[in-house]
């Protein structure tokens, strides 16, 4: 990595590390410094954050200014996040620029590990260098559970679940392809699997199975709210399938379905919906879910193949198809995802995975 010498000129890659820090440090609240794109642009948003960053360090003038003190911060800040990663093998960080190609690879990786809140961690987390992938098993930690405080001394600085693994990621991508052989690489891709003991929904653990806001829907589809109101249709899963067999064109091969229980306000539960057009396949990711002052943290539930409109007429009678049964307090969210030239995935039982092709 370069060094900063001067306040006013930063790199591109310097400002991406520098967001990947302040997306994974929160304050005393509880929040991150920073939750925007990580696109490698100084603008207006990271110079709050990095102001945010300054107010909590103490020592700093909070001036938004990224000065050689704020730097040498917010490195140390990075550094005791690398502290805690699992299976750290303790030798120096080599921080070399990557090869273009591959840096816009990280970017486009580290942008999509923000948008779908599928990609959860730690979990479980290691990372196969042979394959130049990042494999994440969940299942070890309950909903809400995966914050890090840092090592270092000095401001709690604390790392939610799905922040953590965005800059774990970003940073050992850096150390990885450093002392990768040379030649082509795989393409960068992320792996999701499930715990054996979280499978499905049926007994994915008594936190999940018991919790009261949780509700079979009704014959008709609809589900309870505990207050009393009705919340009925959205976007089902048979509309969804009527849509493949009609026009596969008018269905979004990555999407992300969210909504919120009535339970809790901070509540949120998210799945990743997959399209296999031509093979007119549906794959629902159930990632589960805990949102608190905007940061996710989770656990992946369960994994569903759909080949055919019974299945998913059956898939929609158990509840996942028309908000998965929850007791739902607001309507269901379903977020396209940006063309992303290059997207290929794979779903197997437990586990699925999402890979962008090497850029050209």
């Amino acid at each position: 990595m370069e060094t900063m010498s001067v306040a006013l000129h930063l790199s591109t890659r310097q400002v991406v590390l520098m967001q990947a820090i302040l997306t994974a440090c929160h304050d005393d609240d509880g929040r991150p410094f920073y939750a925007h794109a990580i696109d490698g642009s100084f603008g207006p948003w990271t110079e709050k954050g990095v102001c945010a960053f300054q107010e909590a360090v103490g020592h700093l003038d909070a001036t938004g200014r990224v000065n050689t003190e704020t730097w040498a911060a917010l490195l140390a800040a990075g550094d005791s996040v690398l502290d805690s990663l699992q299976g750290d093998d303790g030798e120096p960080h080599n921080w070399d620029p990557l090869p273009d190609g591959i840096f816009a690879q990280v970017l486009r990786l580290c942008q999509a590990c923000i948008t779908y809140a599928v990609v959860y961690g730690p979990g479980r987390a290691a990372f196969d260098a042979a394959r130049f992938v990042w494999v994440v098993t969940q299942g070890a930690f309950g909903v809400g559970s995966g914050t890090y405080p840092t090592k270092r001394r000095g401001p709690a600085f604390v790392c939610s679940s799905w922040t953590y693994f965005v800059i774990m990621y970003v940073l050992r991508l850096y150390e990885v392809y450093n002392r990768a052989k040379a030649g082509a690489q795989p393409p960068l891709s992320v792996v999701v699997t499930s715990s054996p003991t979280i499978q499905t929904w049926k007994n994915s653990g008594p936190w999940y199975g018991a919790s009261p806001w949780f509700r079979k829907v009704s014959a008709t589809g609809e589900s309870r709210a505990r207050n009393g109101r009705v919340q009925r249709g959205y976007l089902d899963l048979l509309e969804f399938w009527d849509r493949l067999e009609r026009d596969p064109r008018s269905v979004p091969e990555l999407s992300v379905w969210e909504w919120a229980s009535a339970a809790r306000g901070f509540v949120h539960h998210t799945a990743l919906v997959l399209v296999d057009r031509a093979n007119r396949t549906i794959h629902f990711v159930d990632a589960g879910g805990w949102k608190s002052n905007g940061v996710f943290s989770g656990t992946l539930m369960d994994i569903q193949t759909i080949r055919t409109r019974e299945e998913a007429e059956a898939f929609s009678k158990k509840g996942w198809g028309r908000a998965y049964g929850l007791d739902v307090s607001g309507e269901l969210h379903v977020t396209q995802a940006r063309p992303m030239p290059g997207l290929a995935f794979e779903v197997a039982p437990g586990k699925v995975e999402v890979a962008w092709e090497a850029a050209a």
